[in-house]
């Protein structure tokens, strides 16, 4: 019994922390690219890794690392997924994927 709380506490920390990356993401895309947001384009290969730094600075490639988990992202033109691996339990990872659209708080957002 304890393990399974403590296995869904671990989901919700991932689950918290992809809502939070995916929220960020929507901001990076309606930021303009000359203030450091996403190019009228989209998402590509080649600015993927300028939303990650944007969501955090002490991201290294398309990854960021925090107490939670390990947050690997991935995507092109308007939708961002997002993997998430558990630091403390490496069988948990959840899965999001973020539509760069939405509008409104968590429009957009789904969690697999």
């Amino acid at each position: 019994m304890f393990d399974t709380m403590s296995r869904n506490h671990i989901r919700q920390a991932l689950v918290s922390d992809i809502m939070q990356h995916a929220v960020q993401a929507q901001a990076w895309f309606r930021t303009p690219e000359v203030a450091g947001g996403a190019p009228p384009t989209g998402v590509d290969a080649s600015n993927m890794p300028k939303l990650v730094n944007y969501i955090d600075g002490a991201a290294v490639g398309l990854v960021i690392t925090n107490v939670n988990g390990t947050y690997v992202f991935d995507g092109q033109d308007t939708v961002i997924r997002i993997t998430a691996t558990s630091t403390s339990k490496s069988d948990i990872v959840v899965v999001g994927t973020v539509d760069l659209t939405g509008r409104g708080m968590n429009t957009g957002i789904v969690i697999e």
